[in-house]
């Protein structure tokens, strides 16, 4: 589908957002599931960022209520992002890249990981080399010991790693695995 607003009926101005945004999309939920086949629409974000990338879709959470599975491009400041989760689709976040000379895009793996800063990605490799303790991190990626360890903190705070016990640090899975 082109974008939503060429195939949304006119409301009639007496249901509610939520109702009128789910009402858009229960005809095409409707037609996808007697004939077996996916539907893509095209839609919009807004422009304020929002902690769940859900709630950054243009409408009410009628429109990703009313979707098997919503996915959503967006741009940081440090590239694209792809982010996506639904009934039959396992929650995903990766980076992406497009080559306008293709007209391709890559997947890039996790964002942290492709646009994290060059202390972070020293951090990352220690971690996949085994370092766990913030001295042998710092060593290991030839980094500053107190930058290291704040930028520790930070990354076990903001979910990039786990902390273990006392002074140990450890890469947080990846859920693409």
């Amino acid at each position: 589908m082109d974008t939503l607003a060429t195939v949304r009926p006119a409301s009639g101005g007496k249901d509610s957002q939520y109702q009128s945004d789910y009402a858009a999309l229960r005809g095409l939920h409707s037609l996808a599931s007697d004939t077996g086949i996916a539907i893509l629409i095209v839609h919009h974000v807004r422009k304020m960022d929002a902690e769940d990338p859900f709630d950054t879709v243009s409408g009410s959470t009628g429109l990703t209520g009313a979707a098997d599975s919503t996915i959503i491009l967006s741009s940081t400041g440090e590239g694209k992002v792809l982010y996506g989760r639904g009934r039959d689709l396992a929650e995903f976040e990766c980076a992406m890249d497009f080559d306008p000379g293709t007209c391709r895009w890559s997947d890039l793996g996790r964002p942290c990981d492709a646009f994290g800063s060059e202390t972070r990605k020293a951090i990352r490799c220690a971690l996949k080399d085994g370092m766990i303790h913030p001295k042998e991190i710092a060593e290991h990626g030839d980094l500053d010991y107190d930058l290291c360890a704040k930028t520790l903190q930070r990354m076990a705070e903001g979910g990039e790693i786990e902390k273990g016990g006392r002074g140990h640090y450890r890469l947080t899975p990846d859920p693409h695995f």
